[in-house]
């Protein structure tokens, strides 16, 4: 991407860190989307061209490169996505 190095284009990488299996809704999504396509617009503002990456749908587990967290000076296990982590039980058909 010359035009990045350039400095005539902006490309904005957004979206969840890890979803939850309830996001998994049509009027979810298309928020989602009008909102990542309104951070376009605002950059764009600026005169420069930009490229959207949405990351969206399927960030159901993360990696972490450590296994705890401090919170309240309580060591708990990291948050790893609702693929390892959910309340919900996904076999309760």
């Amino acid at each position: 991407m010359k035009e990045c190095e350039n400095k005539k284009r902006i490309v904005l990488h957004t979206g969840d860190c890890a979803e939850p299996f309830e996001h998994v809704d049509n009027d979810i999504l298309e928020k989602k989307i009008d909102f990542f396509k309104d951070l376009k617009h605002i950059m764009e503002d600026s005169g420069k061209q930009t490229t959207l990456i949405g990351r969206i749908a399927g960030q159901y587990a993360k990696p972490r490169s450590v296994e705890f967290t401090t919170h309240n000076g309580q060591q708990i296990h990291n948050y790893k996505g609702d693929n390892v982590n959910s309340l919900h039980h996904h076999d309760d058909r």
